[in-house]
């Protein structure tokens, strides 16, 4: 998988990469809370394309889980959860954008008073600094994609 084919992913391949980019980096609790927090989002986004995600699709997101989703142990969903829930969510898309999967600035929403912060000069030149590690975490993570992708065809 070269750079640009990370354009067309979808929000569960994302996900995928953005827990690899996260396994030794956080403690085994956390990342349990993420993948928690992933497969919520997978069942609402999973087949949707990065790039197609747009705020207004956030929003109903939003809805879902505060009105729609049934939740096994227990009725209604604390407000402090689904924060929490969309806080990774826009994680993922925070990561998208530094890997230039969708522009800059392309998703915010108003409604929940989360928007994705302009980046500073300072973390332009952190992101031009780390293009290096980038391109190595690339060709990892797309050897890690290939042999999901590879294995999935059996099922």
């Amino acid at each position: 998988m070269k750079k640009n084919d990370y354009k067309e992913i979808t929000i569960y391949e994302l996900n995928l990469l953005y827990l690899e980019l996260k396994y030794c980096r956080v403690s085994s609790a956390t990342y349990g809370s993420y993948q928690d927090r992933g497969k919520i989002i997978n069942e609402y986004f999973g087949n949707y394309k990065v790039k197609d995600i747009t705020s207004s699709l956030i929003d109903d997101f939003y809805n879902y889980l505060k009105y729609d989703r049934k939740w096994s142990y227990t009725t209604k969903i604390s407000d402090k959860i689904i924060n929490i829930i969309m806080k990774y969510l826009y994680s993922l898309i925070k990561q998208a954008i530094f890997w230039h999967i969708i522009p800059e600035n392309s998703i915010s929403s108003k409604e929940h008073h989360v928007k994705l912060k302009q980046i500073s000069k300072s973390e332009q030149f952190i992101r031009e600094k780390n293009e290096l590690l980038l391109n190595i975490e690339y060709k990892r993570v797309s050897e890690k994609m290939n042999m999901v992708f590879s294995n999935s065809k059996l099922f």
